[in-house]
C-alpha cells in the first residue's frame, strides 16, 4: 500500500517516511537507511527527518559518530524536543557514553512521558549500575504507557518480575454546596 502511495504523490516526504519506517520495522535496515538518506539528501533541514537517520544507525550501532552528528544537528532547531533528546541520550549510550546519556534521557522523559523514552532511560540506568532508578523509571514509564512494547520488552529482559504499580483510583469531585 505503501508503494502504491508513493506513485501516486511522488516526492511526498511524508509517505516516504512512513515507508523507511515500515522497512525497520520489516527488519529491512539498509533499506531503511537508503530511504532515509534519500530523504535526508532532499530535506536536509528538515530535524525530524535529520534526526529519524541518526536514532535509526544508532539503534543498528552503524556509523556511531555520523548518527551522533546527525541527531545534534537536529537539536540546534529543536533544543527541547523529547525525541530529539531520546535520539541524543541513546546515541551516546550506544557510543559507551552511559554516564552522559542519563541526563538527557531523563529531560526527555520529564518532557513527555514516553513508553520508549522510558524504556531506554531504564536501560541507561541499569547500565550504569543504578539499577533501583532504572526500576523506578520503568515504573513510571510503565504508568505512563503501559501497552508501549519496547518498554515492554526491555523490562522483561532486565527486571521480568517488576510490574507496572496501578495508578491511583481517579479523585472524585467534591460536592457543589449552594452558598
Amino acid at each position: 500500500r505503501i508503494d502504491s502511495a508513493q506513485k501516486r504523490a511522488p516526492g511526498n516526504p511524508e509517505i516516504a517516511y512512513q515507508r523507511a519506517v515500515l522497512l525497520e520495522r520489516a527488519g529491512r535496515v539498509d533499506a531503511a537507511l537508503a530511504a532515509l538518506e534519500a530523504l535526508h539528501r532532499e530535506r536536509p533541514l528538515d530535524a525530524g527527518v535529520t534526526n529519524a537517520l541518526g536514532f535509526t544507525l544508532a539503534d543498528h550501532k552503524r556509523d556511531l559518530k555520523r548518527a551522533e552528528e546527525l541527531i545534534r544537528a537536529s537539536l540546534v532547531a529543536q533544543p527541547d524536543n523529547p525525541a530529539l533528546l531520546d535520539s541524543l541520550g541513546w546515541v551516546l549510550y550506544r557510543r559507551g557514553q552511559g554516564g552522559a546519556a542519563v541526563a538527557p534521557l531523563a529531560r526527555a522523559f520529564r518532557l513527555l512521558h514516553d513508553g520508549d523514552i522510558g524504556a531506554h532511560w531504564g536501560e541507561v540506568l541499569w547500565s550504569t549500575d543504578q539499577k533501583a532508578a532504572a526500576r523506578q523509571a520503568w515504573q513510571r514509564a510503565l504508568i505512563a504507557d503501559p501497552d508501549n512494547k519496547l518498554l515492554a520488552a526491555t523490562v522483561h529482559r532486565y527486571a521480568p518480575t517488576l510490574k507496572a504499580p496501578k495508578p491511583p483510583p481517579a479523585l472524585e469531585p467534591a460536592p457543589r454546596t449552594s452558598i
